[in-house]
């Protein structure tokens, strides 16, 4: 039996979520998969500072790193990083195991490829708007990407952190009016779909979107049925 691998905790919603969602879907299997979390020990100034004040996130990657190492040694046969701000350090955890490490963001690129979509719009943190790491890998798909103003940007933010703080997205809620307007602008700028890409924004009513969280937790299945196809297509 294979193992599932998730570097926790970043934030705890993300890992919650994606936790539920594979066992959700466990029907896929026949079984309960076989999961390894370990939850790292974020500092709350750290994450604090990168949503309110763009700090530098380099803090992050000797956590993930260690993170990585601890699960490989703990049996994963794959590694799974549920947050989409953090996977601009995928290249550094993989230099530094030697079992495969899923891109969260590569496969929700794939996903709107397949859909055929030509632009779609992004909700995520500053740090993940400004890594550019959904810009580029659109890119290569020619799929134009739109982006909230930055005054649209301040209230994802705020509402993320406020999210963060009180570890609300752990529960189910109404999600703010204000993120509904954003979303409807996003898309009379002609986005199509839009990418959830915050574990700790809600999913909006009546927006087409796209989940990075349902798009690893689909490949993550896959992976424990034909590893070696959908690693090397991920």
């Amino acid at each position: 039996m294979r193992t599932i691998g998730i570097i926790g905790g970043v934030g705890p919603s993300a890992s919650a979520q994606f936790y539920l969602a594979l066992q959700k879907q466990r029907s896929k299997l026949g079984h309960r998969p076989h999961i390894l979390l370990d939850s790292i020990p974020v500092p709350y100034s750290l994450e604090e500072e990168a949503l309110t004040q763009g700090a530098d996130l380099m803090p992050y990657k000797s956590l993930l790193i260690k993170s990585a190492k601890k699960l490989e040694r703990g049996g994963a046969d794959f590694i799974t990083l549920p947050c989409n701000t953090l996977s601009c350090f995928i290249k550094d955890i993989k230099a530094h195991v030697q079992i495969p490490v899923l891109n969260t963001v590569n496969l929700t690129v794939k996903a709107l490829a397949h859909k055929k979509v030509e632009s779609a719009g992004l909700f995520a943190t500053s740090h993940t708007i400004e890594q550019g790491l959904y810009d580029k890998a659109m890119h290569s798909y020619d799929i134009n990407l739109i982006i909230p103003t930055p005054n649209e940007q301040k209230k994802i933010d705020h509402y993320i952190m406020s999210q963060v703080r009180r570890a609300e997205a752990l529960q189910p809620k109404c999600p703010s009016a204000r993120l509904n307007d954003i979303a409807q602008r996003l898309l009379a700028r002609g986005a199509s779909q839009l990418i959830l890409g915050c574990t700790d924004l809600p999913r909006l009513a009546n927006i087409p979107l796209i989940d990075p969280i349902t798009e690893l937790t689909t490949q993550s299945l896959q992976m424990l049925r034909e590893p070696q196809q959908v690693y090397l297509n991920s």
